[in-house]
């Protein structure tokens, strides 16, 4: 066989098998060993954006937004906290997939936590996510909706 010819075919199926191994499953994401907030894992490789994210803590309360960017398909993510949070005591009440947007929410003892997973940007080989986390106070008793609280108003927690 002529030596073009050859190394032609061996590229193909050496192109052929790359492309085949970046669309299979991606292995799932692991939480890293140093956490943000004590009881919400975050995947290896996210870190947390300083400047989109702020944290309040007053007396038995605390309000958490948060922002992380990483690289990993946001179905990868989105798998990652189905399956992690409930190992911190999070209990799913939600999830929910609009307009290419992923949101979970969650309730632990007398807080929300709520999870958006959003495509991060394009262009990279390993598609970037963002994820949103959102820690806020379970108010039954004042009618209001989980993460709909006034930020002039100083945070309560129902007993």
């Amino acid at each position: 066989m002529d030596p073009t010819i050859r190394w032609l075919l061996t590229a193909l199926v050496a192109s052929l098998t790359v492309i085949g191994a970046g669309c299979s499953n991606p292995a799932p994401l692991t939480p890293r060993q140093s956490f943000y907030v004590a009881d919400v894992p975050v995947p290896v490789g996210f870190e947390l954006d300083e400047k989109r994210s702020m944290n309040k803590v007053y007396p038995n309360v605390r309000l958490v937004e948060h922002v992380y960017e990483g690289k990993g398909p946001p179905q990868s993510v989105w798998n990652f906290y189905v399956t992690q949070m409930p190992n911190y005591g999070w209990v799913q009440l939600a999830g929910n997939l609009g307009g290419g947007v992923y949101t979970l929410r969650y309730k632990k003892g007398g807080e929300y936590c709520e999870v958006t997973i959003s495509p991060g940007g394009s262009g990279a080989l390993i598609q970037p996510a963002r994820v949103r986390l959102l820690i806020e106070p379970h108010k039954e008793s004042s009618g209001s909706t989980p993460f709909t609280q006034n930020e002039n108003s100083p945070p309560t927690r129902t007993p």
